[in-house]
């Protein structure tokens, strides 16, 4: 997993009262990367909704910044906006986190002075990110036989090579 190394996100719990209070960070890590070709070089801009409810705190930790991914298919660097939130629900109430069988309650010891927020950030950039990263839908990719970029220049190679797990759809006879 990824780390935000030498910035300190937090949340003061003593300015969290009852209602709406509202945080805004902007920091920049260049050095900030998730899983093979996503880095976030630009700035990263987290605006965080603090709801008081008595015992309990809601978080709604929107992310906004600009992230450089690989294409998958040509495997050139492409921008991608995210702007993505994730929302965490922090108790005081021992029992109410001790109910929770799903893991979405954390729990808020009576010492603890801030709510770091550094893992809901990581969690909404992750989570941003597509499964499938195309630069755009129409990619074309590289060839498979000398690795040349079709979205840039055509090729001269000719592949009439089928390959060998397909040979079965051949058989398949079609009515009319």
């Amino acid at each position: 997993m990824a780390s935000i190394i030498n910035t300190k996100i937090a949340v003061p719990l003593s300015s969290v009262k009852d209602g709406i209070t509202v945080f805004n960070y902007r920091f920049q890590e260049p050095d900030l990367h998730f899983g093979e070709g996503q880095r976030f070089p630009n700035e990263i801009v987290v605006n965080v909704t603090v709801t008081g409810m008595g015992s309990d705190i809601l978080l709604s930790t929107k992310v906004t910044s600009e992230a450089l991914i690989v294409c998958d298919r040509c495997c050139s660097d492409f921008k991608y906006l995210i702007n993505n939130e994730v929302k965490s629900l922090y108790t005081y109430d021992i029992e109410k986190y001790k109910e929770d069988t799903d893991d979405e309650i954390k729990y808020l010891h009576g010492s603890m002075q801030e709510i770091d927020i550094v893992p809901e950030i990581i969690d909404a950039l992750s989570l941003a990110i597509p499964t499938k990263c195309l630069c755009n839908e129409s990619c074309k990719g590289l060839c498979v036989i000398c690795g040349e970029n079709l979205n840039i220049k055509k090729c001269d190679c000719e592949n009439n090579e089928i390959d060998p797990r397909w040979n079965g759809l051949k058989n398949i006879k079609f009515e009319d």
